[in-house]
This record gives C-alpha cells, structure tokens and sequence, in this order.
C-alpha cells in the first residue's frame, strides 16, 4: 500500500471524529438564566480596523446583562482608529459603561498581551470576559457563557466561535480552517487526550484566578499567550473547559492572500515553536494533499481515490458547517475548499524551520514555547517613501 494513502486515510478518520466529538461538545444556547446576578469587566483588546468592525462592536454593547457590567477597549494608543470606532458607536448606548484605554506602557512584547494585562489591571470587577475585535456575540452570550461557567464550576471557560461572514476565496480559507479543522482539533485535545488547549478569542475567568497564577508574566512575552494561559490554569490544578457555541461569530470578511500567509505562518511558527509533533499533525492531516500528491507517483490514483478525497472533503466541510450552525458556504467557495490543504501543507514545511512571525506589520523572532526573543516595527509604504525623500533631501 502507498503510505500517502495511509496518511490520507488517517487524516479523514481523524476529520470525521473531530465532528463526531463536536456533535458531542455542542451545547444549544441555554434559555434559563444565571443561579445569581454577577458583576462582568468586558475586556475588547483592539488593533486597527477590521472589517465588521462596527457590528462586532455594538453587539458587545447590546449584550444582555447579568449584573452590573462595563466594557473596556483597549489599544496600543488611544488615538488608534479602532478607539475612534469604538467611541462613536458607545456614544449610541449611554447605559452602558465604557472606558476607553492605552496600553503603550506596558513592557509586555506581545501587543495583545499588553492591552489584555492593562484591561485586568483597571477592570473594577473579578469576572472578565475577554473578546477579541473580530468576535460578534448575540444577546444572550454573555448569560450562556456564565451560566456554563457556573455549571460546569470552570475557573477558565474557553468559549470557542465559529468562523462566518467570508466574502471571497481567501476568508473562506481562513474560516474552513478554523470550523473544520482547529475547533475539532481543540475539542479532541480536550476529550480524547485531556490537554487544554485555549483559543483567546473568547475567554471567561476570574481576575483574582489570573492574579494567583501571574497570569501577566504568563502571557507578556510569548505570542501563542492564550495556549500559554490555559497551560497555567492546568497546571495550577484550576479546571479548563472548552465549551463550542454558535452564539459567538469571528467575523472574517475579506482576506487577501499575503493576509492569509501571514495568519498561518504566524500560527503555524507559534505551533512549531511549542511542539514539533504538533506541527507535523498540522502538515499531515491535509488528506486531499496527501492524496494528490500519493498520484504524483501513482498516476492512476487520479482517477479513483483523488475525485473520491475530494468529494469526501466536501462532505466533511457541509457536515462541519451544519454541526456548527453555521450557514452553508457559497458554492464557488466550497469546491475550492481542498485546496486549502496545499496552503496549510507548504507553510508547515516552512515553519519546520522558520521561527519568525508577522502580526499587522511587526516582525517577531519566536524561541521556545513562542516566547518572543525580538520584535521589529514594520512600515508602511507610505512611511518608508517619507523616510526616503527625508535622506535624500539630507
């Protein structure tokens, strides 16, 4: 037998019981409210302006409340342009309190860390709700979160969001990535192999938990800081649950193909920086790869098992999709899904070596466990042709 096959046949078996494992995980929005009335500080880390934006935005302000709650945005300066967003569109909820701040203090080296450390650091509340810029919420998720906080008696709640909203190839790249292969992934992790891995995209914990565990030396000079987090949490004997809700959307709209490199690159740099075995899982379970390239040296196979992967990935995408609640891909979108795979393939290989990773214009240089050893500012165009012209007339 070839043993490209072999792999190929792992990678959809392994596909198929991350959704299984999903069905298992899934929980509907719960309708019953929370045991008691809780205090919130909702933390909104913001860098730049992404698409959707706005929206994102006003549905963590129209949320429905369990309690007092307040809702801080922090960024890298108070004159970022997200800020600007955010403060225009609290304007429209004057019942809501807002606060509006600055992390560019902090010495942490992680940009995210430092507006994630200075929102703990002022919140006025022991419960925190941190959610990324590109997570849209519906009004009750806040009370299904807390309410599955409680139950579940968790001391870190990892609330994992669907990906939604792709308007072309490369957003919906993106988003098959994360429903198909890195939700299932983290769901197996934590039933199958008990290892809590947390995406910070949307996390519920308690300040006073964080504090206890010196979450801020955790998270401030690593790049992979909301892995790290739940690492800590385990580690401190605290309990970690992920909890898959289709209440919680990240919102990717449109991506450009050098967006798109850079987002893999830089996770699967953080993946090999943290464990090689990982890594090679990212580079193998890309099944329609393995099957295109087990032809490459069988041609045959490009007439039985290539069209049969294919059609199976499809399969796999619609049925992750419906688990997910999610709606249906376009069809344009979803025939081009298999080719995600050589994307996801060929950055591996790259970051087999390659410990270097780009976030919105900074470079980082990653050691161990992605802990960041350097960081260099990158320009924009504009300013590199300012800087130019400023020599030249020197």
């Amino acid at each position: 037998m070839n043993p490209l096959l072999f792999i190929v046949f792992i990678g959809l078996a392994l596909h198929l019981l991350g959704i299984a494992l999903l069905v298992r995980r899934m929980r509907p929005a719960s309708k019953s409210g929370p045991k008691h009335a809780d205090s919130v500080s909702i933390i909104k880390p913001i860098c730049g302006v992404d698409a959707g934006l706005e929206e994102n935005i006003r549905s963590i302000l129209e949320v429905e409340p369990i309690g007092d709650h307040e809702v801080l945005f922090v960024a890298g300066s108070l004159n970022e342009p997200g800020i600007q967003v955010a403060r225009s569109i609290s304007a429209e909820f004057p019942d809501v309190t807002t606060r509006f701040l600055s992390s560019s203090g902090s010495e942490a080296l992680n940009p995210k860390s430092a507006n994630i450390i200075e929102g703990i650091a002022a919140s006025n509340f022991d419960l925190i709700w941190q959610t990324d810029a590109c997570i849209r919420v519906q009004r009750d998720s806040l009370r299904v979160i807390h309410s599955n906080f409680l139950s579940k008696e968790s001391d870190l709640l990892c609330a994992l969001p669907i990906g939604v909203g792709e308007t072309n190839i490369f957003a919906a790249f993106h988003n098959s990535y994360l429903n198909t292969y890195l939700i299932p992934s983290i769901v197996f992790l934590s039933i199958v192999a008990h290892h809590p891995c947390t995406l910070g995209k949307s996390l519920f914990f308690r300040r006073t938990t964080f504090q206890d565990l010196e979450g801020e030396e955790v998270i401030a000079g690593f790049l992979a800081e909301d892995y790290l987090l739940g690492q800590a949490f385990s580690r401190g004997h605290k309990k970690v649950d992920i909890l898959p809700l289709s209440s919680i959307a990240s919102i990717n709209q449109t991506l450009s193909a050098s967006s798109l490199l850079s987002k893999n690159l830089r996770w699967l740099a953080m993946r090999g920086s943290i464990s090689l075995p990982a890594l090679a899982g990212d580079i193998a379970f890309n099944p329609f790869c393995f099957a295109v390239l087990a032809a490459l040296f069988q041609p045959s196979l490009f007439f039985n098992v290539v069209p049969v992967v294919y059609l199976i990935k499809l399969v796999l995408e619609l049925l992750g999709a419906r688990v997910l609640c999610r709606p249906a891909y376009r069809l344009p979108h979803l025939f081009l899904l298999p080719m995600r795979e050589f994307i996801i393939f060929g950055v591996g290989l790259v970051s087999v070596l390659r410990r270097k990773a780009v976030w919105r214009g900074t470079y980082f240089d990653l050691g161990k466990q992605s802990k960041i050893l350097n960081v260099t500012r990158g320009h924009s165009k504009k300013e590199l042709v300012s800087r130019a012209t400023n020599n030249l007339r020197k």
